[in-house]
């Protein structure tokens, strides 16, 4: 919880009785390394938190070799399917434009792509 609470002091003051009652939502769970943490088809009603490790964001194919990883989030930060659900509107509404979060149209390289994606992913979860 302190790491959350370390987060969440950078962005703005939280009084004791806010912080009580914002964890008393919260339950703790832990995600075993290369577990999927949401299937196919599931609705993400919730919003996670990355204590350690790395979660990489992807699109799942039949064959795993044509998965398609759109990011990664890292260790104290926030991760939800709703931001993923926002930038993907936006990849429909602005497809292979320059507005477009996913589109290796606009960028130098996959890479540059990525790491646009990423921030993209990251302001959306803010």
């Amino acid at each position: 919880m302190q790491q959350i609470k370390a987060y969440l002091d950078q962005i703005a003051t939280i009084s004791n009785s806010d912080w009580d009652f914002f964890t008393s939502k919260l339950q703790r769970r832990v995600i075993p390394k290369k577990s999927i943490f949401l299937e196919i088809n599931e609705v993400g009603n919730y919003i996670s938190f990355i204590e350690s490790g790395v979660v990489r964001l992807f699109i799942p194919k039949e064959n795993p070799e044509k998965e398609i990883t759109f990011g990664f989030s890292f260790k104290d930060q926030f991760i939800s399917a709703y931001g993923y659900g926002v930038m993907h509107r936006m990849h429909h509404a602005y497809t292979d434009t320059e507005k477009d979060p996913h589109s290796p149209s606009y960028d130098a390289n996959l890479f540059a792509m990525m790491l646009k994606t990423k921030m993209i992913y990251q302001d959306i979860n803010k």
